[in-house]
């Protein structure tokens, strides 16, 4: 079974808490990554939902299947009242949109900003489902 890699979660997000307006993307930590590959490697720049691809080809169940019946049951992750970070009104559905407006320098006098950064720090923290292995 994939472990999940719990640590370069952290340090992504916490870089991402760190420079509001950034995106997943933009994080220097990816050249460090031996199989870093925009395209392909981590599935969505997320650690979280590249555990959830290796689980599913690992398993063979829902191989090729992403949606969030199966994010949900995949996903390392445990993300609150939210069945995955794509619901909306999840913490990262969330620091999606006030990111956004982050970069798109809307934001005057800090406020997305620091909301950009809380949640991100939020997400860094989230609790690992029971049974899954991290390193």
């Amino acid at each position: 079974m994939p472990t999940f890699d719990l640590t370069k979660h952290r340090e992504l997000w916490n870089w991402l808490a760190d420079n509001p307006g950034q995106f997943k993307e933009d994080w220097p930590g990816w050249y460090d990554i031996e199989d870093y590959d925009p395209e392909i490697y981590p599935d969505n720049n997320c650690f979280a939902c590249q555990y959830s691809k290796e689980h599913r080809l690992a398993t063979g169940k829902y191989a090729y299947d992403f949606n969030p019946e199966v994010c949900e049951e995949t996903c390392p992750l445990l993300w609150g009242t939210f069945r995955t970070c794509c619901d909306t009104g999840s913490i990262f559905s969330e620091w999606d949109n006030v990111n956004d407006k982050c970069s798109r320098c809307l934001d005057v006098d800090g406020v997305y900003a620091a909301r950009a950064e809380a949640l991100a720090r939020d997400i860094a923290e989230l609790p690992v489902r029971e049974g899954v292995e991290t390193e």
